[in-house]
């Protein structure tokens, strides 16, 4: 509780080792800001550039006094994330796991497909745990929140009957087949703000390429309805998807912006091992690596794999390509004008929009 407050992450660890920081058996494993405050700590730490100064001893850092300051900050630790989001702590928090649906590029290796739950008055009871001990917003962290309709509906419920008054969001991928205007009424009322839909291409071949198992016809409508009843909605997108062409591509970035979404973000594909996508590259033999630790969402995809039909360079060029042509639209930045002046935004995202190679 000390490291929280402090704007430590801290994790759970059965390491014995004298030279490594800790708050009463707790190791120190992240530094980020949770708000703007000022921090006088004289213990050792690993090594944070840019606010400490190394004292040359063992690749650590002797901290005198660090200065945070920032409002939107990850910190990751053991089954839950800290986010300061605005001016307050929020958590992450999960109440199923499994998701069913058999896309090819996700992998199943852990949380696997059968889909299971806690039950509602569990969901609820953690919900009021968490406010207890702080937090000012949560963000679901599920597969699929709104896989069962019914339960979901059932936790807003109890969330509205019991005054939780807690704002949250949806924070990974909701399928825009398993939403419905009465559902997401009852999330806004609930208190959700926020949702991210998974809507992966533009393009209805390639849907199907990978098995995703929606139209374009179901994202238009999921988005309207959450627009309707007053929800952010935000789209995930990929490109370099398999079969992937410069048409296609453009027919995701055609596609978003037709959205009235919020916000928008792509990703370069990237097969994950124990995926269907990665085993077919590999009976292929286009896979270039077998180093694990770089299949993360930040190694350069070209570092990985041929794509079957595409050059990286253009891949890369189509990757910017949307997120310029997204964001730049007189339309689209008028309306975040408005949003971002409405919740105290503005300033932070136009640092960001500075800070951002387009």
């Amino acid at each position: 509780e000390i490291a929280f407050k402090s704007g430590y992450a801290t994790d759970y660890n059965l390491t014995k080792s004298k030279t490594i920081p800790k708050i009463k058996g707790r190791i120190i494993n992240g530094f980020y800001p949770c708000y703007s405050l000022k921090i006088t700590d004289t213990r050792k730490t690993p090594k944070l550039p840019n606010y400490s100064k190394n004292d040359g001893k063992n690749g650590y850092n002797q901290i005198k006094k660090v200065y945070y300051s920032g409002k939107i900050y990850c910190c990751e630790v053991s089954n839950h994330v800290i986010y300061v989001r605005r001016n307050g702590k929020a958590v992450w928090c999960g109440n199923s796991r499994g998701c069913p649906y058999g896309c090819i590029y996700c992998t199943k290796s852990i949380f696997q497909r059968t889909f299971r739950t806690k039950s509602v008055e569990r969901v609820i009871q953690e919900i009021e745990h968490l406010k207890k001990f702080g937090f000012k917003e949560f963000h679901i962290a599920d597969d699929c929140f709104t896989m069962d309709m019914e339960r979901a509906e059932k936790i807003c419920d109890e969330m509205i009957k019991r005054k939780i008054n807690m704002p949250w969001v949806a924070l990974t991928g909701i399928r825009v087949d398993r939403v419905d205007e009465n559902l997401l009424k009852k999330m806004k009322d609930a208190g959700c703000y926020r949702l991210f839909f998974g809507i992966e291409s533009g393009n209805q071949e390639i849907l199907k390429r990978i098995k995703k198992n929606i139209n374009l016809e179901q994202v238009r409508t999921a988005v309207k309805m959450a627009n309707k009843v007053g929800i952010e909605a935000w789209g995930s997108f990929m490109i370099g998807l398999p079969s992937e062409t410069e048409k296609t591509m453009q027919d995701t970035i055609n596609f978003a912006k037709s959205l009235d979404l919020d916000m928008a973000k792509v990703t370069i594909t990237i097969p994950l091992p124990a995926t269907e996508l990665y085993n077919e590259y590999l009976s292929k033999g286009l896979m270039l690596s077998e180093n694990w630790s770089k299949f993360n969402m930040y190694t350069p995809a070209r570092e990985l794999y041929r794509h079957e039909n595409l050059d990286w360079d253009t891949i890369e060029r189509y990757y910017k390509k949307f997120y310029r042509e997204f964001y730049f639209r007189p339309s689209y930045l008028w309306r975040r004008f408005v949003s971002d002046l409405k919740n105290g935004m503005l300033l932070e995202h136009i640092k960001i929009m500075l800070k951002t190679t387009w």
